[in-house]
């Protein structure tokens, strides 16, 4: 029990349990008047190991989740006295004080990581819904099947931002172990508005037959430069 009841940082140390050890090799009658004599003690270390194994049990992984956020969330505007102050609970070894002193950090560092997760997610989706209606005012784009454009979009990496899920906290971290803030700012970049006709430079083959009025063909009535 007295294992248990503390550890590695942010834990306290692990308690001394030596009288304990040495009433295991007693034996008979000299063990029984030892334990006698050590009862009420024994029995409020005992009390105080088991209350904080639970304690432990109950804000390990909260802690763990946190250290792994704070991975995340370095460098950030606003993250760096959380940040300290994580730092500060590991070397004190004070997760266990009487207030969770985790839970400010935590709210403090997933405000942070949510609100720049969706700031490059809002970025990425402006500039691609910009380049669409760019790519509108062309001769050729209206006319192509959309699954067609879709195709194109995806082969040179300008499809849509998918949405990231990150509506609890446990999201927000798989979104960021799955791809990190640094992935996702260099995540192939959106050409301006001006740009984007720049970037399909559709030109018609000679040699090819003329492509009817309504469903060209890309594969035939433009090639793409990027």
């Amino acid at each position: 029990m007295a294992a248990a009841a503390g550890g590695d940082e942010p834990l306290p140390e692990v308690p001394a349990a030596t009288e304990i050890a040495d009433l295991a090799r007693m034996v008979g009658n000299e063990q029984l008047a030892a334990i006698y004599a050590m009862e009420s003690d024994l029995t409020r270390r005992l009390g105080e190991w088991k209350a904080q194994g639970e304690m432990i049990a109950e804000r390990k992984p909260t802690f763990d989740l946190v250290s792994r956020l704070a991975g995340h969330a370095r460098g950030l505007t606003g993250a760096d006295e959380a940040l300290s102050q994580l730092e500060a609970v590991c070397r004190g070894r004070s997760l266990l004080a009487p207030i969770n002193p985790v839970s400010a950090i935590r709210a403090t560092l997933t405000g942070v990581l949510r609100a720049e997760v969706q700031s490059v997610y809002a970025m990425h989706a402006e500039a691609h819904r910009a380049g669409i209606a760019s790519l509108e005012t062309s001769d050729v784009w209206p006319r192509l099947p959309a699954l067609e454009g879709d195709r194109i979009l995806a082969q040179v990496g300008l499809n849509a931002p998918v949405a990231p899920m990150v509506g609890d906290d446990s999201a927000l971290l798989r979104e960021l172990d799955a791809r990190s803030l640094a992935a996702r700012g260099a995540r192939k970049v959106m050409p301006s508005r001006d740009e984007w006709p720049r970037r399909f430079r559709w030109r018609r083959k000679s040699s090819s037959p003329r492509c009817g009025p309504s469903r060209p063909s890309a594969r035939r009535c433009a090639t793409m430069l990027t």
